[in-house]
């Protein structure tokens, strides 16, 4: 639906919260944070308004709706007015988890310790052997995985301690050193050797990989099967997801060409950005004309790592090779323009330098870079760049910790 349109529905339903957010949403995809915290306010007060008028008031989701006014607060560095909303989110009964992964990780972009961040989410739910078990699988999302393990060892005997929640804690286990005991759960008759015990962006790893992991840390590789090469690399791959870096580059001491590209890709979408650079430097070159997707992916990460380094017309030049091998790539677009956007702003932003403050051109060039600025938010609302997790994140540590949240 259009701005327009909603517009227009407005006037006929002036007190729809559904409405309102919908309009709210379309604002912050904008960035115009501030009217998007205008609208969603509004809906939010009309949330139990009875005159409200169907069919534009039953669809809205409040704890959703606090949710979202949440992010645009803390994203306006108004911190406690944040923690407020997410609070009315969690008291709203939906959302639990997802609510607190996203103030969780908030709190670690601003510099919270793991303890603090377990301490601020137990503060924030009516304490119960439910929420607690939520807190913990919380904190393994966010790559707490010590305070995830205090929290979720005290319920290994517990009714609610499933399937998912088991699959939770042996990740908690494998990334606190615990392998002996990760081993003894990846091996017992009722796990299946093909369950996926962790899937992300870049990689599934199934129990049998975890668990010839956690014996190859334990013997270190002593008698273990000799893996083919196929085997090796998804091994490798999987014990990259897993924490297990050193283990997995040990699994291939010279990989070829694809095999480079597979690690690298795997290991920059799981947040190690100095290991992939490295590997990506050892290359003899990078296949900027070749329509392969491990291709276009190993040129669309070397791009997006000149784009964070700051050197934009390297970076489009990549970026334009690729929809140049591949029409149909929009990202590479999306990710170009956004390089050309930077690299004006760079010029203004000097030339605005040598500007007398408060003369007419000044002004100009202060309104053109407000103009820049949201486009560049519209841009990167398209997801162009890689979006790390807030587990993933914790991989470069070396980076700015707001850096990444896009």
């Amino acid at each position: 639906m259009t701005k327009d349109e909603l517009m227009t529905l407005l006037q006929a339903y002036p007190n729809s919260p559904s409405l309102h957010f919908k309009l709210g949403l379309w604002y912050k995809s904008r960035g115009h944070n501030s009217e998007a915290m205008t609208h969603i306010r509004t809906a939010l007060t009309h949330a139990h308004d009875n005159s409200r008028s169907l069919p534009y008031a039953e669809s809205f989701d409040e704890a959703q709706g606090w949710l979202e006014y949440g992010r645009l607060l803390y994203a306006c560095s108004r911190t406690e007015e944040a923690e407020e909303a997410f609070r009315r989110a969690v008291n709203l009964g939906q959302h639990h988890r997802k609510t607190l992964a996203e103030w969780g990780a908030l709190l670690y972009d601003a510099g919270k310790t793991d303890a603090e961040i377990c301490r601020h989410l137990l503060e924030m739910v009516p304490l119960s052997d439910t929420t607690e078990l939520q807190v913990g699988q919380t904190l393994a999302d966010l790559g707490a995985y010590e305070e995830a393990f205090g929290i979720l060892s005290r319920y290994t005997n517990d009714v609610r301690f499933n399937e998912s929640v088991q699959l939770i804690y042996i990740l908690c286990l494998i990334h606190t050193h615990q392998f002996k005991e990760a081993h003894a759960r990846l091996t017992q008759r009722t796990m299946d050797p093909d369950k996926v015990v962790v899937k992300s962006a870049s990689h599934s790893v199934t129990t049998s990989h975890a668990a010839y992991l956690c014996c190859r840390a334990l013997q270190e590789g002593r008698g273990l099967p000799e893996l083919s090469r196929f085997n090796r690399l998804e091994t490798a791959k999987s014990a990259i997801v897993l924490g297990m870096v050193d283990i997995g580059m040990s699994l291939q001491p010279e990989p070829s060409f694809h095999e480079s590209s597979e690690l690298i890709y795997t290991l920059y979408r799981e947040g190690y950005i100095e290991q992939a650079k490295a590997l990506l430097n050892k290359l003899e070159g990078i296949p900027t004309h070749e329509r392969s997707q491990s291709s276009l992916e190993l040129c669309f990460i070397a791009a997006e790592m000149l784009y964070d380094q700051g050197d934009f017309a390297k970076a489009a030049q990549l970026f334009e090779s690729i929809y140049a091998t591949d029409p149909s790539h929009s990202l590479a677009r999306f990710a170009a323009a956004s390089c050309f956007l930077e690299e004006t702003r760079s010029s203004l932003d000097h030339r605005q330098e040598r500007q007398v403050i408060g003369s007419e051109l000044y002004f100009q060039i202060d309104e053109y870079l407000t103009n820049i600025t949201l486009a560049l938010q519209i841009i990167q609302s398209t997801s162009w760049h890689t979006v790390w997790t807030p587990a993933q994140r914790r991989n470069h540590p070396a980076a700015d910790r707001r850096r990444y949240v896009h």
